[in-house]
């Protein structure tokens, strides 16, 4: 988005353009072609190590789709899943409005999208560095703790915090992961983190106008509440204010859900922490 913008290009040229360096259609096709490219060279040129026999997938190496669903619904069985799996869909909940509605906030108080984009690269270098400088920390047997402790500043500075959840969520996906199950297990745990970030953002989105106030300043009783009272209070002169905005209502309730639900999960992880490999290990449900 930053090359596309005219504007910021402009800083890099001796002589100012109309356009970007980039356009999005060209961007888009280059990375699809390179993502073809390179997984047809690792699918052709890579192969995997035989695994341990110890696993109780492994007897049957060859699972179809039916076996493979099979697979997830046993790891979705082991009680340790189960009490990650809630973990992972209700942790994103605390900062869901900041992650949802404050870029929307921003546009809509006139900053211009090209603005993001410049705000986005001095992280760049933070993103690079950050696993570097967590990764003492994520590779013992407790790589949540970043997890936990990053909760608190998410809820206030988010996104620098939130890279620091990404990685200990991570190397904590890739200690418990049973080894003779492949990528699955890695993937099942990965969709439900995603799943526990975009529920919270469409409730959040969904909800910012429900909480909204506004009143019609030549009609009190006019809510401007849907579409055909905000026509009305327009075919009479009127205006749409906003009275409360939903917004800081939804900032403060997430906030406060986001550290409540700091109580329980603190607990919770430190309990999924604790546990053995084998709570963790497929092999104890079996695929039928």
């Amino acid at each position: 988005m930053a090359f596309d913008s005219a504007e910021f290009c402009n800083y890099f040229r001796s002589e100012p353009l109309d356009s970007g360096m980039l356009n999005l259609p060209g961007f888009l096709f280059f990375w699809g072609i390179t993502f073809l490219v390179v997984t047809s060279l690792v699918a052709l040129f890579k192969h995997e190590r035989p695994a341990d026999k110890s696993s109780l997938v492994h007897s049957d190496p060859d699972l179809n789709i039916v076996d493979s669903y099979k697979l997830l619904g046993s790891i979705l069985k082991l009680p340790s899943i189960q009490k990650f799996a809630l973990v992972l869909l209700t942790c994103k909940i605390g900062f869901s409005a900041s992650d949802a509605i404050t870029s929307l906030k921003l546009i809509e108080a006139g900053v211009p999208k090209e603005k993001f984009a410049i705000m986005a690269v001095p992280l760049v270098p933070l993103q690079i560095v950050l696993p570097l400088l967590l990764s003492k920390y994520t590779v013992g047997a407790r790589p949540m703790d970043i997890y936990i402790r990053a909760i608190p500043y998410s809820c206030c500075i988010h996104q620098v915090s939130l890279y620091a959840m990404f990685v200990a969520s991570m190397a904590f996906f890739a200690r418990v992961s049973d080894p003779g199950v492949g990528g699955t297990y890695m993937t099942l745990l990965n969709t439900l983190s995603n799943l526990g970030s975009n529920w919270p953002n469409t409730v959040a989105l969904w909800l910012v106008d429900a909480l909204t106030w506004k009143q019609c300043t030549g009609d009190e009783s006019n809510t401007c509440s849907d579409p055909a009272l905000v026509t009305a209070c327009e075919a009479g002169q009127g205006k749409c204010v906003t009275q409360l905005d939903g917004y800081y209502i939804e900032i403060l309730l997430c906030s406060v859900i986001g550290y409540l639900w700091l109580f329980w999960g603190k607990r919770t992880i430190h309990h999924l922490q604790s546990r053995s490999s084998s709570a963790w290990q497929v092999s104890r449900v079996g695929v039928s």
